[in-house]
């Protein structure tokens, strides 16, 4: 998804992001990455998983 995707409707593509998969979306400027919407369980598994492989 771009940038002006996310400017256009925040809400929008925020709820998109959270609720239509367990991937990350990475939001990209002139095919250059710029940030990466999680869905907050998917960061807290990541982050869980991690602690345990420790």
């Amino acid at each position: 998804m771009s940038v002006r995707e996310i400017r256009d409707r925040p809400g929008r593509r925020i709820d998109i992001a959270c609720f239509t998969g367990d991937d990350p979306a990475i939001a990209e400027r002139h095919c250059e990455p710029r940030t990466v919407l999680v869905r907050h369980a998917w960061r807290i598994e990541r982050h869980n998983h991690l602690d345990s492989a420790g």
